[in-house]
């Protein structure tokens, strides 16, 4: 956030939880974002729901899309969060439909659901950012923060393809991925070595 506002953009960051967990309203606007969030965000509407929608989320900062102001906008998203079952996770059950026909257990399902929101948010934001004719000058970042640590080692084990015994042995299970993108890029290029939040 400062780097980028040192070169003119506006630079602010998002979430649909309350903005205070983790004292993150001391440490965002420390790396220099205007921190917005449920409690401190009297602009944005969000369902009552847990988790909140992260396809509101990206609705709740449309003007900021759409300005003529260079934007770094930074989202911490929360559909995907724990837990994990179509009863615990008011995003699993909005989409337990989309994911009916997958071969794996409900819990696994349910996770896989609650994610669903994400692929909604991102695709509210592509449309909008094509409407406003700043898609290709726009580059999208993303990256987890944890594996879904909510889940069984059963569970893990199903999610991860692995041995339920070699699941904590893993040390893959503590790494990431990032996804970079820009609707300019002419190719895909795929990174196959897992990262972690340290070599991002």
């Amino acid at each position: 956030g400062n780097m980028m506002s040192s070169l003119g953009y506006k630079a602010d960051g998002f979430h649909n939880h309350t903005y205070t967990y983790y004292s993150r309203d001391k440490s965002h606007p420390n790396f220099g974002y205007g921190w917005h969030g449920v409690g401190n965000w009297k602009e944005a509407t969000f369902t009552s729901a847990w988790p909140k929608s992260d396809r509101e989320l990206a609705v709740n900062t449309l003007s900021y899309i759409t300005s003529d102001k260079p934007f770094h906008l930074y989202y911490m998203t929360v559909s995907g969060h724990a837990n994990y079952s179509f009863y615990g996770n008011s995003m699993s059950k909005k989409h337990q439909d989309v994911v009916a026909n997958l071969d794996c257990s409900d819990n696994v399902k349910a996770y896989h659901a609650c994610q669903y929101e994400v692929e909604l948010m991102l695709a509210e934001m592509v449309r909008q950012l094509e409407a406003a004719g700043k898609l290709e000058d726009t580059v999208f970042v993303m990256s987890t923060d944890h594996y879904p640590y909510a889940l069984s080692d059963s569970e893990l084990a199903e999610l991860y393809g692995l041995p339920e015994a070699d699941i904590h042995k893993n040390f893959d299970l503590l790494r990431n991925g990032c996804i970079i993108w820009c609707a300019s890029m002419e190719e895909p290029i795929i990174v196959e070595e897992p990262c972690s939040s340290l070599d991002i």
